[in-house]
């Protein structure tokens, strides 16, 4: 068996360029933030527009990015989807910890029979 399954190019394929087309409309919503924010309705958002103003300064207040910020953007993406989830560890330690308390829960209002 080897390491590489050509039968998965294209799934490699479809999930980057889906991976390309979110990463550029997240940055394109992002911009019209910025520009809704910072330019239109900055005496409305005054101290927000400051900290958008000064966390990404562009120049003349047009949002603007490249080819080199899309593929950035999606390797955060595909990183961050690549993160470990504890749900499921959480939920199986949940239900051992319940059928342990309900093994060792002593019956309450039984009555003695006589």
């Amino acid at each position: 068996m080897s390491m590489v399954q050509p039968g998965k190019f294209l799934d490699g394929i479809v999930m980057s360029v889906f991976v390309m087309l979110m990463s550029g409309l997240l940055l394109v919503l992002l911009g019209e933030v910025y520009r809704l924010v910072v330019v239109q309705y900055a005496s409305t958002f005054s101290v927000i527009s400051i900290v958008l103003e000064r966390a990404f300064p562009m120049p003349n207040k047009k949002w603007a990015f490249t080819l080199q910020d899309v593929l950035l953007c999606a390797c955060l993406i595909c990183m961050m989807s690549m993160t470990h989830d504890d749900a499921e560890e959480v939920a199986k330690k949940k239900e051992k910890d319940k059928k342990e308390r309900a093994k060792t829960m002593v019956p309450t209002g039984e009555k003695k029979k006589a």
